[in-house]
Formats: C-alpha cells, structure tokens, sequence
C-alpha cells in the first residue's frame, strides 16, 4: 500500500487580483496594506534642502545612500518646502517603506516614490529630525 501525501493531493493557491483584493479589504480610515515597493534602512547622506523649480513650485530633495554601498543612492522628491525635514542630521539611518523606484540621472542613482507623512514619520522614528 502506498500512502500519498496529502499535501500534493491539492491544487496550488491561484494569486488574487487587485480587484479581488480591493473588493474584499473592509473601507476603513486606515492606511492600506503595502502591495508593492520595498523597505529600506539608509543613511541621510546630505542636508533635507528645499529647490524652487523653473515654475517658481518649491520641492524638498531627500538623499539616502546604502550603508553597505555608498555609491548607491535614493532621491526622494517631495512636494513644498523642507520645514521640519530640514533639520534632520546626515548620517542618521532612516528604515522608510518606497512605493517605487526608477533610474535616476547618474550611476548607482534611483529615484524613488513616497508619501511625504511617511518621510516625515521615519525620520521622527529614526531620532534625525533635531540637531
């Protein structure tokens, strides 16, 4: 007699669709859960500083580099002015969830996608945000 594991006897789990995820993740005040991006513990490499584009718009320009390789980099773009960002210490390392990335200008340079209120609380979190 042979016994056959119950185990292979199932079907493999079909992955959900994102509607079949929206439809049935309860409406609620809170965040949703990440479906993508990735999670990062980088160093503050320079001063959270604040550029004013052609068009007069103010953005706040966070820099993150890789603590294993420092030639690797983050740019994060936000929008309005640096404010309380501005007073975080280079060399803090800063644990922040990024939507997404894309390539940047220079080599090793990414530029990443991420709510402002999650910069903010991480760099809270990280004890960077006084001098």
């Amino acid at each position: 007699m042979s016994e056959e594991n119950p185990m292979r006897a199932r079907r493999p789990a079909t992955p959900l669709t994102m509607s079949q995820i929206k439809s049935t993740t309860p409406t609620s005040n809170h965040n949703p859960p990440h479906l993508g991006g990735f999670h990062l513990a980088w160093l503050l490499a320079d001063d959270v500083r604040t550029i004013r584009t052609k068009d007069g718009i103010e953005r706040t320009v966070v820099e993150l580099r890789d603590p294993r390789r420092l030639s690797q980099s983050v740019v994060l773009w936000l929008d309005g002015p640096a404010d309380s960002l501005a007073s975080a210490v280079p060399g803090t390392l800063v644990q922040l969830h990024v939507d997404a990335v894309r390539p940047g200008r220079g080599r090793g340079e990414l530029i990443g996608q991420v709510d402002r209120s999650a910069v903010e609380a991480a760099l809270a979190r990280a004890g960077g945000d006084a001098r």
